[in-house]
Formats: structure tokens, C-alpha cells, sequence
């Protein structure tokens, strides 16, 4: 099926898309001796994003750096850019420690772009915006808008038995939120990576009309294989893997009916 895109029409809804589903929006207290029994493997990965008729592709990744890790997630089409970039490190008793994290998204020739740069000694972060630069103070753990569901992987692959609730410190632009993930089953999904045996959790939110769900791949070290927002019941917008590798293991489905499982 073919999209086209027009200035009037689908700017507003394309950014809408992008904020909730690519920080993925924005989608997680976690003890530090919970990340370190986990070996971090790289992934390069690519989902759909479907949301009123629009149809977008985006890309993520997992790589190791010589200053520690990186998650690179990129949106591009003709009309936009959309980039994500954090970059951490792993320590075997402190866990996840933040290194930077840098947005930018271009639509129509405008930018938006900003950064956080973290300081563990400190325990402070610098926010920079054009020229605007503010200074926010933390405690460990904290994460940003993508390490946030590496955690998630890391406290499913430590122990899933014991995922029931948890809630992560996310430092989103110059504000941090708690985000609070429940656990609420198993399913067998459907993807287009094929069928894949998946946990579900859920956001716990104030506003009980909205609803984030996220469905992760228990065979393949729980990465993202579903998310969806919904609004008043109805699905407004849904990332869903399309293809992958895992540790350079391509990923794929079930090859049996979920009836039979």
C-alpha cells in the first residue's frame, strides 16, 4: 500500500507517532545486582510503525563501542528524519551508567535537536537546547528515553518469574518520570517476524483511557516484538518487528500452530 504524504495532513499525526512509539514513548526501582547476571548481546532490528493509515520503518540497534554500548535508532523517509542515539556503559556493580543521549528529528527542512550528557560522579545531568542549558540532579539508577527497555530486557532475562511491577526513573528533555511497567500475562503473537512467544506488560498510567502495551520475545532475550497505544480502548498507533538478528542469529517464529504449544 502506498502513503502520500502532504504537509497539511500528516505532519501532526507523523510527530504524534513518533513521540510515543520511537522513545517509545516513551515505554521502565530496579536494584543494581539485578543487570549484571545478563550478557548484553548486540541486535539489529526493524519495525513497522502503523498508526491512521500512515506506515512508517524504523531501525534500532545494539552495538558495542569502544567507550561502552550504543542503541541507534533511526526513522527515515522522504519527508523526515528522525534520529536517537544513547550511548552507556555496563559496570558489574553499579549496572546501567549513562553516558549521553542525543534527539533529533528533521520534517519538512525544520529541526528540533537536543542532548543530555550525564555525570555518575556528580549525579547530575546537563540538558542542551540550542543555547539553553540547564543542569538536573539525579540518584542512581536513571535512564533515558531508549536504555529505559534494555532495562526492562535485563530485569525479564535476570528473573521473570519475580517481573510483576517496577518502575524505572526516566530523564526525559530536562524532566525525570517514573515510568511503572506491570506485568500482566503471556501470549503467542503474531508478527511479521513471525510467531513468537511473548510477555506482556503494561504502563500503569493516572489516566486509565490510555494504555501502552508492550509484548516481549521470551525466546529471543525479550526484545520488543509489539507495542501499541491505545486510546479509549482502540488501538491509535502500534510498532511491530518486521525483521532482525540477535547476536547475529536471525530471528525468527514458531514453526508450529499456537494451538499445539
Amino acid at each position: 500500500m502506498a502513503f502520500i504524504w502532504t504537509r497539511k495532513s500528516y505532519l501532526p499525526t507523523a510527530i504524534s507517532i513518533l513521540r510515543r512509539l520511537l522513545p517509545v514513548a516513551g515505554w521502565l526501582t530496579l536494584l543494581f545486582s539485578s543487570v549484571v547476571n545478563a550478557d548484553l548481546k548486540p541486535y539489529q532490528l526493524e519495525y513497522s510503525i502503523t498508526a491512521k493509515g500512515i506506515e512508517l520503518t524504523t531501525t534500532r540497534q545494539l552495538q558495542a563501542q569502544e567507550y561502552g554500548w550504543q542503541i541507534l535508532q533511526d526513522t527515515d523517509t522522504l519527508l523526515m528524519r528522525l534520529t536517537e542515539d544513547s550511548r552507556f556503559l555496563m559496570d558489574m556493580e553499579k549496572g546501567l551508567i549513562n553516558n549521553s543521549y542525543h534527539y533529533k528529528r528533521s520534517v519538512f527542512g525544520n529541526s528540533k535537536e537536543y542532548r543530555l550528557l550525564f555525570s555518575s560522579k556528580d549525579h547530575q545531568a546537563q540538558f542542551q537546547e540550542k543555547n539553553n542549558v540547564e543542569y538536573i540532579d539525579y540518584q542512581q539508577p536513571v535512564y533515558d528515553a531508549l536504555n529505559y527497555q534494555l532495562q526492562i530486557r535485563l530485569d525479564l532475562l535476570n528473573n521473570a518469574d519475580t517481573f510483576t511491577e517496577k518502575t524505572y526513573p526516566v530523564l526525559e528533555k530536562n524532566r525525570i518520570r517514573n515510568f511503572r511497567f506491570s506485568y500482566t500475562g503471556e501470549e503467542n503473537l503474531q508478527t511479521k517476524a513471525g510467531l513468537l512467544r511473548t510477555i506482556k506488560i503494561e504502563r500503569v498510567r493516572e489516566n486509565q483511557k490510555r494504555k501502552t502495551i508492550i509484548w516481549l520475545a521470551k525466546d529471543w532475550d525479550y526484545i520488543i516484538a509489539k507495542m501499541e497505544h491505545q486510546e479509549d480502548g482502540e488501538p491509535e498507533s502500534t510498532l511491530e518487528l518486521r525483521r532482525g538478528t540477535l547476536a547475529g542469529r536471525a530471528i525468527t517464529g514458531l514453526s508450529i500452530p499456537p494451538d499445539k504449544l
